[in-house]
């Protein structure tokens, strides 16, 4: 990969490639060797940086290492944020790593565990070894120079783990359990949208058959992946049916051990004592991507003080608003204290986990809906739209039918069995809605996705329905609703 013999000293000697087709992979580019102060030789190429997208999607369909590929880190700046500058300095700098790693979460360490033994099944989670320790990553540079153009800088091209072994893919031998060879890998976005369908109670059939189109995408089919992949469903909605959220009959012990389970999806955790108030900030890794994809220089809005007279502790959610204008929930506060120094704690902890993946991160606004909190040093607050405040009541909707509706009502008094309804149930419902509404999937999610809102119903009403008074310009009537 690229010319060893000559080491490049800048990017401004490497030709622009573009080739041709709807997606191109690193196999398609020729790679230069560069070193600077701050690259130590690497493998680079520049594109197009409207290409960008084409590239990523290749590199994700590569049929010997099928993956996905996430945000590491990222960085931006402005035009003008710098007087002198090299040939290499970004606008925009981010770290893509395969979705197979950095973690690894086989047993073992960082060596997978060897086919040759059985391991121990009959207490794992409900996500299996979706992070192998897959070291293939690569940047991305924005010319600060030359906009129009991008800098591909591939430190790992391989899939494999730190003791150089491959470790996802048909080329893996080394995987989990006997017959490893055969059986079907399952990437960790194929197990979310598995387990989203069955928290939400799709039939079995329905689930088995949107799980084989989705490993089919990397190993092909045939009777026997058919076959393993009916076992594995069928087994990840026992596990899942089996689950409870009470680790504990204490409640407080059984947060304690779901926090330490949990760390990488809780970014801010305060016991209740004498002096301290009880507070649990959790977000997910899906929920963090989401609020920097959608929070950056957008709107925040805060869905505070749910379940007062009936929950343990109030809920309180911060949303960011998607392409749609759909209200999701990035983050969720447990807490009764509302005081200027707690909320701020929490605050600064969600704020400092965000600047951590993207440190140029920035909210362009914040909506509150409740106008008695010790939020003061915010200013500039913008007036919630129609369209935002008609998100902000769906997510209401949808959170008081999941958080109610419950067979066992003196569940609402733990808080255990909030944290389980809102990050399976709760959590698996906005994923696939966001999924289906980008993969082009589950078609009928996406229409109850896309008209979940009182600002979406009205935006289906005909015109000629609508009646406005000329002496109220703020106001229509409507007259008729066409039922079809």
């Amino acid at each position: 990969m690229g010319d060893e013999t000559v080491v490049l000293q800048s990017v401004s000697d490497l030709p622009v490639q573009d080739p041709p087709g709807e997606e191109f992979s690193a196999a398609d580019l020729w790679w230069a060797k560069y070193a600077s102060s701050e690259h130590h030789c690497e493998d680079v190429a520049l594109i197009p940086y409207e290409r960008l997208g084409a590239f990523i999607s290749g590199e994700c369909n590569n049929p010997e290492y099928p993956t996905r590929f996430h945000i590491e880190r990222s960085r931006k700046r402005k035009r003008g944020d710098l007087k002198e500058f090299r040939s290499d300095e970004y606008l925009k700098y981010r770290m893509y790593w395969c979705s197979f790693g950095p973690e690894n979460y086989g047993e073992g360490g960082e060596i997978l565990p060897s086919r040759r033994y059985r391991v121990n099944t009959r207490n794992r989670a409900a996500r299996p070894q979706s992070m192998r320790g897959c070291t293939c990553h690569f940047a991305i540079k924005r010319l600060y120079a030359r906009p129009s153009v991008v800098l591909i800088i591939y430190h790992e091209r391989r899939h494999i783990t730190r003791s150089g072994f491959v470790c996802h893919g048909p080329l893996d031998r080394d995987a989990i359990g006997p017959g490893a060879r055969k059986v079907p890998y399952v990437g960790s976005e194929i197990q979310q949208q598995t387990m989203s369908l069955i928290y939400l109670g799709v039939p079995e059939e329905n689930i088995l058959q949107a799980h084989i189109e989705g490993i089919q995408r990397y190993c092909g089919s045939d009777a026997k992946v058919d076959s393993l992949a009916s076992q594995y469903v069928h087994k990840l909605g026992m596990i899942i049916k089996r689950s409870t959220h009470e680790l504990d009959l204490d409640d407080q012990a059984s947060i304690r051990m779901w926090v330490d389970r949990n760390k990488k999806s809780v970014f801010f955790h305060q016991d209740s004592t004498e002096t301290d108030a009880f507070v649990l900030g959790i977000q997910t890794e899906w929920q963090l991507q989401q609020m920097i994809r959608f929070g950056h220089q957008s709107i925040l809005a805060s869905h505070s003080s749910f379940g007062v007279s009936k929950l343990k502790y109030p809920l309180h959610t911060l949303l960011v608003f998607d392409s749609r204008q759909q209200a999701l929930p990035v983050a969720w506060v447990i807490t009764r204290s509302v005081t200027m120094e707690d909320t701020l704690r929490w605050m600064k902890a969600l704020t400092s986990r965000v600047h951590s993946v993207d440190s140029t991160w920035r909210i362009g606004g914040f909506i509150i809906d409740d106008p008695t909190s010790e939020l003061d040093p915010i200013r500039n607050l913008p007036l919630a739209s129609q369209e935002s405040c008609g998100a902000i009541e769906g997510y209401h909707l949808k959170l008081k039918l999941k958080a109610y509706d419950d067979s066992q009502l003196d569940a609402l008094q733990r808080i255990d069995w909030l944290v389980h309804k809102l990050t399976t149930e709760l959590h698996s419902g906005y994923w696939l809605n966001l999924y289906a509404d980008e993969s082009g999937s589950f078609p009928q999610v996406k229409a109850e996705y896309i008209a979940s809102t009182s600002w979406q119903r009205a935006m289906q009403i005909p015109d000629e329905d609508v009646l406005f008074d000329e002496k109220e310009s703020l106001s229509a009537k409507l007259f008729m609703v066409n039922a079809g």
